[in-house]
């Protein structure tokens, strides 16, 4: 294990008590049974389908021989079959490489996984959103922070403008959720046409597409408006027609600004194992089929995923409202009706470019509703169950470039709607992306000139050598908080190459703490040593912990590693909120976990001596056992007459958002603690009873005196 050095202070627990919890065996959670997999050629291409009957329900009984795949209407044999649950391991499996998405075929519909990860992208066009829509896209966005999203979610903000800079980045953390939605700011954009009488963006587009009706219709308003005689109709016209193109380039220049970044965030998306849902929330743009090549951006967008597993569903931001511009705007009057088509396809020609997203990824275009929060709940719920189909390419699909259109039926089921991805595919580079992929995050960076800031500066951590992290905040009176940070590497990752008669294994590491807009606080280099036990024929696990003084706020501690020996590296990240303890209000130091042996050591040493703990880095226990936990109360109020505070520790154990064990709440003994504002409190969780999986441990303390409370939380793996 990990020894960390702190402060005695903090360590020095006064205040402690053994807790041992189980559960009584009805309600014990069954442990999940692994399937083995087994081997799939290469050019397995897999597609993934949702099937729902006539009310809207998803269909989860289907059999492998119920399905029907065509590729040009050509039937396919069906050599991969499998339902999965998102964010399970099945789905984490997919999508990345095909050779390790195999499974054997289900015959029966799957137990939801209680473990279930989801990847959740909210891409907002802040590009395309009204003063009015960036309020309602915050309070969604807010709204599933707070209530919506589950705790082995991981969800990502993410702006077209990129206003949040280095928050848009995929997190658990609610701190950095939040701090991204409230970069969401309304800016103007210039395609509010300021000119009497107003054109639209589809006038605009219909003046440069020559339609006569509408460039008719606007001399005339604008000869009025300006009191022009006949003969200056032709400057008239001409006006008409520069601020058509004026206002068609600006709109052709942010939507394809608003696609590009789209696309980046395919690109950066692809690494992230399992299927990802994205979220696009916008006004709407304007595709300009004639005058540029924004219809060939949106065709890069679906391709790319499709190669990443990515279903994109677009929420109309606008919500309820009538198909024609807000009452702001001075609309053309036009009692002769050779506006109608272009003005009352106004709100079709900007949501035409939200439905093709939607529609050619598998996803669904929601609007006319001004709840985006129950449109997003909705689609979670629809969306996480689905069938993955696989097949073979044969050798003619396998030679040819040619895009092809997938399509997929269910056998003697006219009544079910299959909602798949849309559009034509070169259904060889579907295999070529995804075994691409598989590569990147299982070779050596050995060939970087620097391989370790390559990798601390990759959109997403990579995973060739696994690096485990844990990062902490520590308050001490009187000083600046502080950050422990410490990382394991498992000694079975590491090649151990003989030296001098011995076996060791040098990892070389590189730290940084960066703030909220992505700047360096700190970094670090070093280099790490570890010795195999030949006599028992150990190899052991190489640990580093690094205490560093920080300032109130909210930080990503990076951590990449590199085997030098074999090359293969890896990283690990963690966004932490660091409390400002001199606020007076009450807040909790994070929760540090170490083996119950330690705990037990520590009890009986004297003061002076408990000066460091052994740390569980990982978090990771086996079934059965459990862990001693300590963590430190700050501010606690006390009443005049009396120096000792009154508050009371409330623990539980969760498994996603379900309680497992609830320890009801026990007071505090602070009447020995040194400084009675700064008490340590541990104690002893057991998890005996409990199955394998992802938990995560809560405290909450009450301070009973001013009424506050204050929670700190940690996951946990049960091995």
């Amino acid at each position: 294990m990990n020894r960390v050095v702190c402060f005695f202070l903090l360590f020095c627990v006064p205040c402690c008590g053994s807790f041992v919890h189980g559960l009584q065996s009805s309600s014990v959670e069954k442990p999940q049974t692994h399937r083995a997999n087994i081997r799939v050629d290469v050019d397995l291409v897999q597609t993934d389908v949702m099937v729902f009957d006539g009310t809207g329900r998803f269909v989860e009984d289907l059999k492998r021989d119920q399905f029907e795949l065509y590729v040009d209407g050509r039937p396919q044999p069906i050599s991969h079959f499998e339902f999965v649950n998102a964010g399970s391991p099945q789905d984490l499996k997919q999508w990345v490489n095909p050779a390790s998405a195999s499974h054997p075929s289900r015959t029966e519909s799957a137990a939801p996984v209680s473990d279930a990860s989801r990847s959740l992208l909210f891409f907002v066009d802040d590009l395309h959103l009204s003063s009015g829509s960036v309020l309602r896209a915050r309070k969604s966005l807010l709204q599933f922070v707070d209530n919506t999203m589950s705790a082995n979610d991981q969800a990502a903000v993410v702006f077209a403008s990129g206003q949040a800079g280095f928050l848009e980045q995929l997190t658990d953390n609610r701190d950095v959720l939040h701090a991204a939605v409230s970069k969401l700011n309304f800016f103007d954009q210039g395609l509010q046409d300021t000119t009497r009488p107003t054109m639209l963006e589809s006038q605009a587009q219909a003046i440069e597409q020559n339609n006569s009706d509408v460039i008719k219709t606007f001399v005339d308003a604008t000869m009025r408006e300006e009191g022009l005689e006949p003969q200056f109709r032709d400057l008239a016209e001409k006006t008409v027609r520069d601020r058509a193109t004026r206002l068609t380039r600006r709109s052709a220049e942010l939507s394809r600004a608003t696609l590009d970044s789209l696309m980046g965030l395919m690109r950066t998306a692809a690494s992230i194992p399992g299927r990802k849902l994205v979220f696009l929330l916008s006004d709407g743009f304007m595709l300009h089929p004639q005058v540029s090549d924004v219809l060939t951006r949106l065709g890069k967008v679906t391709a790319a995923a499709a190669r990443s597993g990515i279903v994109i569903y677009s929420l109309d931001t606008l919500g309820v409202s009538p198909d024609v511009p807000d009452a702001s705007t001075t609309v053309l009057k036009d009692g002769s009706g050779r506006l109608t088509g272009t003005t009352g396809n106004a709100m079709g020609a900007l949501r035409s470019g939200l439905y093709n997203l939607a529609a050619e990824t598998g996803g669904r275009f929601l609007n006319h509703t001004n709840a985006l929060e129950e449109s997003i709940k909705e689609s979670l719920a629809e969306t996480s169950r689905y069938y993955v189909l696989g097949w073979n390419l044969s050798p003619e699909l396998k030679a040819s470039r040619k895009r092809r259109q997938l399509s997929v039926k269910i056998a003697g089921r006219p009544d079910l709607t299959v909602r798949m991805r849309q559009g034509r595919f070169e259904i060889p580079a579907l295999t070529e992306d995804r075994r691409a992929a598989g590569r990147r995050s299982s070779k050596s960076v050995r060939a970087a000139a620097d391989p370790l800031l390559e990798l601390i500066n990759a959109p997403y951590p990579g995973t060739a050598l696994k690096v485990l992290m844990s990062a902490a905040t520590m308050l001490e009176h009187g000083k600046e908080p502080r950050l422990v940070i410490s990382l394991e590497v498992p000694g079975d990752r590491l090649d151990y190459s003989e030296a001098a008669g011995k076996r060791r294994a040098l990892v070389s590491l590189l730290g940084a703490v960066l703030n909220e807009k992505g700047a360096i606080v700190t970094s670090f280099r070093q280099r790490l040593e570890a010795q195999e036990e030949s006599a028992r024929n150990i190899r052991p696990d190489i640990y580093y912990s690094r205490v560093v003084p920080i300032e109130p706020g909210l930080y990503q501690i990076r951590l990449a590693a590199r085997d030098n020996a074999s090359g293969l590296a890896g990283a690990a990240r963690e966004w932490i909120s660091v409390p400002a303890p001199g606020n007076r209000q009450l807040v909790l130091s994070s929760i540090f976990l170490c083996p119950q042996s330690s705990f037990s050591k520590l009890s009986a040493e004297s003061s002076e001596s408990r000066q460091s703990l052994d740390l569980n880095v990982g978090r990771r226990f086996q079934a059965g056992s459990g862990f001693d936990f300590v963590f430190q109360i700050y501010n606690a109020a006390h009443r005049p007459d009396s120096t000792a505070p009154d508050v009371a520790v409330t623990m539980r154990l969760y498994r996603g958002d379900r309680i497992v064990v609830d320890v009801p709440a026990r007071p505090v003994d602070a009447s020995s603690a040194p400084d009675p504002t700064q008490i340590s409190y541990g104690g002893r969780f057991t998890l005996a009873g409990l199955p394998s999986g992802r938990y995560s441990f809560e405290v909450m303390v009450a301070d009973r005196i001013a009424n506050t409370s204050a929670f700190e939380r940690t996951g946990i793996y049960i091995q």
